[in-house]
């Protein structure tokens, strides 16, 4: 169980990354809140604001992601047609 932790002024103080989301993993909101001194409302929406990333930048990286790897088959494609003309043409004057 964990120790509760004196209860410092927290009127107006925003909680920081660390303290927020991480605080929680693996203990009860409630117990967590108690021992912050805060509520549990408070908890949760911390919990939701660093938690997950917006949805929107997830949306352009995936869009930025997907255009890098259209560019790169379309490169490694050109490269291996290239390659193919090349094996042929060293074939035929093997023979």
């Amino acid at each position: 169980m964990l120790k509760p932790v004196p209860k410092p002024s927290l009127v107006g103080l925003r909680c920081p990354v660390e303290m927020g989301a991480s605080s929680v993993r693996g203990y009860p909101v409630r117990e967590v809140s108690q021992r912050l001194g805060v509520s549990t409302h408070s908890l949760y929406v911390w919990i939701k604001k660093f938690s997950a990333p917006s949805s929107g930048a997830a949306e352009e990286d995936h869009a930025a992601e997907t255009r890098r790897l259209k560019r790169e088959l379309a490169r490694v494609t050109k490269e291996r047609d290239i390659l193919k003309k090349v094996t042929a043409y060293f074939a035929r004057d093997a023979k």
